[in-house]
Parts: C-alpha cells; structure tokens; sequence
C-alpha cells in the first residue's frame, strides 16, 4: 500500500469513528436538552447556527482554491512555494475573520424581524447571539495552519481531535444542563471548545510540519490567476449551497416562530445524522474515483459508476423508508414527549426532501472528479432563486409545509436533472435517459418495498421502545430483501458480488498464508525452545556437536 492510500484508509476509518461518536452524542445531548431546557431553545440554535452559515458566504470558497493549489508544491516538496500559499491564506482569512465579525455585529438590530413571536425564554437573546458568533468565528483565525493538514493529507488529525474535543464537549454541556439548566453557559462552553479544537489542532501543525513556518515570499501573479479561476467557478455553488440549505430556518423563524423551528430541528438533527453516513461513503469513494476517471476507459468507468449509484440509491432507499415508518416514534423516544412531533404529511415531505438530496451525491462526485465544475456553475442560483422566492411565497399559506416544499421543487427544477445531464453528455457520452430509466425503477422498487414494511408496521402500536424495535427490524430486513430479489440479476449487482468475492477472496488467502506463516513461526519457537533447554542441561554434549558442524563446514 503506498503513502497516499494509506493516508486514505486511515481518513476514512477515523472520519468514520468520528462521525458515528459525534452523530450518537448529538442525540444523546439532543435528548437530554429538551428534557431540562425548553424547545424554544433549539429554536434558537437552529436559527442562529443558520444564520451564521449565510455569513460563511464571505469565504467564497477561496479556502478550497488555495488547498487545492498547495497539492503540487506538496508534491515537489517546494517548501517555500508552500509557505507563500500559506502567507495568502492566512491574509486572506484574518480579513474574513474581521469582516464576518463586522457583518454579524450589524445584524443585532435585525434579530427580532428573525424571530416572530419571540420565545418566552428567561435569556438575552443578543448576547445568546454573540455567544454564537463568537463560536463560528473563532475557527477563520486559525484555519490556515489548519490547511496544512488537509494538503498533506493528514484529516485523521482533524478527526482525531475532534472526536476528544467533542466528546469532552458533549459531557460538559451534558453536566450544564442538569446540575445548573444554564442555557449561557451551555453555549459558552461551545466558544472554549471551538477554540481549544482550532488551537490544538494549530499546535499540532507546527509539530508535524516545522519546516513550514517563517517568512514567505509573496505568491506569484500566475498562482494568483489560477486561485481567482478556482474561486470564480466554487463561488455559485457556494452562494446555492448556502441559500439552499441555511435559509430554511431563518424562513420558518421569521415567519412562523421558535418553537416550530425547534420542533423541526429534531426531525432535521435525524436526516442531517444519515446525510453524514452517505457523505463518509461518498468521500470514501471520491479518493479513488480521480484516480479511475485518470486510468480507465469512460466504458470501465461507467460501468463502476452504475453500480456505485446502485449502493448509494440502496442506501438511500433504506434510509428514507426507515425514516417515513419509524421517524415519529424516535421523536418520542428522543424527547420524551409526543407534543414534539409535526404532522405526519410534513414528516412525509421531509423524507422525500432527503431522498432527493441524497440520491444526487454519487453523480456529483463523478462530475466533480471528472473536471465539469464549470458545466453547471449557474446552476445552484436557478436554484436558489427557485427555493427561496418559493420559501417566502408558500409559507404565508402552508406554513412549514411550504419551506419543505420549496426545497423539493427547486431541487427537481435544477440539480436534480442537471447534474447527471452535464455528467452523461460531457463525459460517459451517453444518453441521460438511461440514467431517470434507473432512477424511476430505484424508486418504484423502494416505494413497493415501503408499502409492504409499511402493511406490516401499520398494526404496530406506537408506544414504547419495544414497538420501536419491532418496527426497526421489519424496516431492516423486510426491504432488504426485496431490494435483493428486484437487483440481484442486474449487471450492477453482478460486478458488486463479483468485486466482493475477489476482495475478500484475497483476504481470505493472505489470511491463510498468514496462518501458515505463523504455524511456521510457531514450530520454529519450539525447536528453538527445546534447543534451548537441551543446551542449559546438557551443555559439554552441544559443545561437542558445534566442534562436528566446524569439522564437516571446513
């Protein structure tokens, strides 16, 4: 295994840890918040978290471009062209730093247009607001000793030490919240913890990288040129990204209040949770996939793309029916209390909102790694403009439904369609319609497969953990196995059992070469162990035969 893939492996197995621990602990929190702080509060998180991430806008991407820049000079080990990039980007995000400061200040007067009907909450919700600020900046301060890591390909430290800093977070905010009920403090322990993440993992940079540090020489007008290309082309889909998926909260605050919005954080808490899973296979997949589009003919990548898909829609699939039959009975169990569920039409329509996302991942990242960035770069504000226009029309009339609305349609309205377009014309060379032809049949398959777990669940009374599980296991196995007699005689199916059984077919026979290795080994230990004990007893008898072997050697 060469240095980069073992970096890979050892990203995506701590990145792994990493999500699993932080998405389990944020239920864990989640569950004891709303049992000792009121709802109003998750609202509030809700909110300002978004808010905050409209203002990240000012970053433009230019991070990303510079990151990616660094990739060569790594390469050559050209360590001074590596500390100029490292002088831009840490000029460049001190002025991010001061100007999201600058811009979060200047929205206070705006917060309570934000908040309508503002929450009974015993706190000040500028400070509170501040506190969260605080939190969100700290981070651009310290972001471009950070970059170092990611370059060299070291994210395992990232996730290494995130994995300590939130874990130690998740005990102190859970001690806050039932010995004071603090909701102060529990945010301001945020701020220490974010600052001992970025500050540790600033450290660390220096310990593992010392010889870039020190003065730089400015960067050169041709490396200028090309970050300001990368940022131009990164810029939409951030400006998309950010109206898309950070404005919903601010919509529902604004237009009908905190408690919904916090209620509707629980349910998002969930998807966002499984968004993380299908993000780690996705990223685990995206090391490699340059790699293939680089070596392999567009027919061999095709090939593996089509049955890629195929896991990420089986998963997605599975997820999504999981969430439409057991979704409101986690709630309960989450927060302890029925009243915290929306109605069940919404609960529907936010598990299609996830299907949709979802089911894009796997296109995108082929289209990213195959170079069409710039294909589709006014995509994401078609968009953006669809959702938001959409956001502000249908609240007023279907209230939180019309939010969820919004985002369904201006996903079908643009990426949706766009994405595999611009991947299947510009670079499999094939028609697109092959690929709604699969998409449809995902869908049926899943919705038939729903229907049958759903039949079964329906006499299911909703009540208690048992219940729970019971429906748990109906939804694990029920729709698995239909998802396998519908695919397993598909090509897809076919090269994924094939590639399994070689995979683990060469496990299995290192593994029995290290067997018969270590059987060797073991015999070997014997002999030398009664060797051993033959010379302690009887010593003038082993001087005898080492004189014999001198004889017959010479």
């Amino acid at each position: 295994m060469d240095g980069r893939a073992a970096h890979s492996t050892k990203n995506t197995f701590f990145a792994a840890i990493a999500y699993v621990t932080k998405m389990l602990l944020n239920f864990v929190v989640r569950a004891i918040f709303v049992r000792y702080l009121a709802v109003e509060y998750l609202g509030l998180n809700g909110l300002y978290s978004n808010i905050l991430n409209v203002l990240s806008l000012a970053e433009l991407g230019v991070g990303n471009a510079i990151v990616y820049s660094m990739y060569k000079p790594i390469a050559d080990n050209d360590t001074e062209k590596i500390k100029s990039f490292l002088r831009l980007y840490r000029n460049f995000y001190l002025i991010i730093g001061g100007v999201v400061v600058v811009i979060g200040l200047s929205l206070i007067p705006a917060l309570p247009y934000l908040i309508k009907d503002a929450p009974n909450v015993d706190v000040n919700l500028t400070v509170v607001y501040v506190l969260y600020l605080s939190h969100n900046v700290i981070g651009y301060f310290f972001a471009y000793r950070r970059s170092l890591v990611f370059a060299y390909q070291r994210n395992d430290i990232e996730s290494k030490v995130g994995l300590i800093v939130n874990v130690a977070l998740s005990i102190v905010q859970v001690i806050i919240m039932v010995v004071w009920r603090n909701y102060y403090a529990y945010i301001a322990v945020m701020v220490v913890f974010s600052a001992a993440d970025a500050a540790i993992v600033f450290a660390l940079s220096y310990k593992l990288f010392p010889d870039i540090r020190g003065k730089a020489q400015p960067i050169n007008k041709a490396d200028k040129r090309e970050i300001a290309k990368n940022t131009s082309a990164l810029v939409f889909h951030k400006i998309g990204s950010a109206a898309v998926f950070s404005t919903d909260s601010i919509i529902i605050s604004a237009y009908i209040g905190a408690t919904i919005l916090g209620m509707y954080s629980n349910y998002t808490l969930v998807t966002t949770a499984f968004l993380s899973i299908i993000n780690l296979f996705i990223t685990a997949v995206r090391s490699s996939v340059g790699n293939l589009i680089a070596t392999k003919t567009k027919e061999d990548v095709y090939k593996i793309y089509k049955a890629l898909n195929m896991v990420l829609m089986w998963l997605v699939c599975f997820f999504t029916l999981g969430l439409v039959i057991c979704f409101q009975d986690f709630i309960v169990l989450l927060t302890g209390n029925a009243a915290y569920k929306l109605e069940y039409l919404t609960v529907i329509l936010i598990c299609t909102s996830f299907y949709l996302t979802a089911s894009r991942r796997m296109t995108d990242a082929f289209k990213e790694c195959a170079g069409l960035f710039w294909n589709d770069k006014f995509k994401p504000l078609f968009e953006a403009g669809i959702n938001l226009g959409l956001d502000i029309l249908l609240v007023r009339y279907i209230g939180i439904n019309g939010v969820i609305v919004a985002t369904i349609v201006s996903t079908v309205a643009a990426p949706l369609w766009v994405e595999p377009f611009v991947l299947y014309k510009n670079y499999f060379k094939v028609n697109t319609v092959n690929y709604f032809i699969r998409y449809a049949i995902y869908t049926i398959v899943a919705f038939c497969a729903g229907a049958a777990a759903f039949g079964c669940c329906y006499f299911i009374p909703s009540s208690g953990i048992w219940c729970f599980i019971a429906k748990f296991v109906i939804c694990l196995i029920l729709p698995n196995l239909i998802f396998v007699l519908a695919y397993h005689r598909t090509q897809e199916f076919k090269y994924l059992l094939t590639t399994l059984k070689r995979i683990f077919g060469r496990k299995s026979k290192k593994a029995t070469l290290a067997a018969v290795g270590a059987e060797e080994q073991i015999a070997n230990a014997c002999a030398a162990t009664s060797d051993e004990i033959e010379s302690n007893e009887v010593e003038t008898a082993v001087t005898e035969k080492q004189d014999e072997k001198t004889d017959t050697d010479n």
